[in-house]
């Protein structure tokens, strides 16, 4: 995290920043001033649909969760944190909550707070005492099993490849580190954009358009809740791949459900695209 920022939010699950390199619908730091891909979701330079070859399919991941496991990171320093005034939950208690940012999501954040540790006690407070703590556990962070597998057979295979999260902090630093820098051809994000957040569809159909790919060709990689009922809303087909964090949580019905990413074949992802067209 660049110095002089504040503290991570417990609903800002990854600090992430976006950079160079892809459209982004999300503001950028100093150094992107200036570049289009700094536009609002109104005015941003985007081809419109259905310019590019109808067969055109897409492969969106979520960050935290699906690419490196840090919501589980994240998760680990929240109950160490309530552990320490004696106060024991487990993921299956909050693991409902992760997958989604904004007010509401601290809404629901707070209320648990209250209901676990009392009324008085606020969400800021417990965020400001993780902050250390997950700044460390991210540094350490790696990306999960099948991850690049997948990503390098679905790019092999003419998929566009596109990233869509709800959090804020230096993505292209993450990215970098792990050897993902110049993977996706499209990054967007709800924080700060105007998007709102998951489990509402917008991040993911504003993902296709700049992907010029139609949602019903999308493959959303999720590990959440809130991302799969985002996903399905936008019309897409969705494969979760729950961590121990939300492993517990009831996903929707027409998820595929798979414990690793590395059991997941383009064949499978193909015949969920050819599932959903019309026709």
């Amino acid at each position: 995290m660049p110095e002089g920022d504040p503290p991570p939010s417990w609903t800002d699950l990854n600090l992430l920043e976006f950079g160079t390199g892809r459209r982004s619908l999300a503001p950028h730091h100093k150094e992107d001033v200036g570049d289009s891909r700094n536009d609002s979701p109104s005015s941003r330079d985007v081809e419109p649909l259905g310019s590019v070859s109808d067969m055109r399919r897409a492969l969106l991941f979520d960050y935290d969760g699906v690419i490196v496991d840090s919501e589980v990171a994240v998760a680990n320093v929240f109950v160490e944190v309530l552990a320490e005034d004696g106060i024991q939950v487990t993921f299956d208690d909050f693991g409902h909550l992760l997958g989604t940012t904004g007010p509401e999501s601290d809404e629901r954040w707070q209320r648990f707070i209250r209901q676990v540790m009392g009324p008085s006690v606020l969400l800021e407070e417990i965020e400001q005492r993780m902050a250390p703590r997950v700044r460390r556990a991210y540094e350490e962070l790696t990306v999960l099993p099948g991850v690049r597998e997948l990503m390098d057979a679905a790019s092999a295979a003419g998929w566009a490849l596109g990233l869509g999260t709800g959090n804020t902090g230096p993505i292209d630093s993450y990215l970098e580190r792990l050897g993902l820098a110049d993977v996706f051809e499209a990054v967007v994000r709800t924080h700060g954009s105007g998007l709102a957040s998951k489990p509402a569809p917008d991040v993911f159909l504003a993902l296709a358009e700049c992907l010029d790919v139609l949602p019903e060709q999308c493959v959303v990689v999720e590990d959440s809740v809130p991302g799969c009922e985002a996903a399905i809303a936008a019309g897409m087909s969705v494969v979760v791949c729950p961590t121990i964090a939300t492993a517990g949580c009831s996903f929707p019905e027409s998820a595929i459900s798979v414990s690793c990413l590395a059991d997941v074949t383009l064949d499978a992802l193909d015949a969920l695209v050819t599932r959903t067209m019309p026709g």
